[in-house]
């Protein structure tokens, strides 16, 4: 799966950003539906994670939490699939922990 991820907001020495946006992108292109919704439960704050819903790949983030933490989960989630057959910015594969490929 790689290396663990990058603290975000992560910008590279290229001054890349990696954004929510980038990463609900890479989501889309493997099939993963994601939902922004508050998750409160007994007065705790979730901020959400992967799961399968009716055999399908979701990933529910937190509506109220921080774009950091929707940023972590979304990228531990998208790390949990296959993603050689991507092209991902090299930001977003340092990000992630992949490693560069030739």
């Amino acid at each position: 799966m790689g290396k663990p991820l990058i603290p975000s907001p992560f910008i590279d020495k290229m001054g890349e950003r990696v954004t929510l946006d980038d990463l609900k992108e890479i989501a889309d292109r493997l099939g993963i539906e994601v939902r922004l919704e508050p998750l409160t439960i007994e007065g705790t704050i979730h901020v959400g994670g992967y799961c399968l819903v009716k055999g399908k790949p979701v990933v529910i983030l937190n509506k109220k939490s921080s774009r950091i933490e929707q940023i972590k989960t979304l990228g531990e989630a998208i790390k949990k699939h296959d993603l050689s057959g991507l092209y991902l910015r090299p930001a977003i594969r340092r990000y992630l922990g992949l490693e560069e490929t030739l």
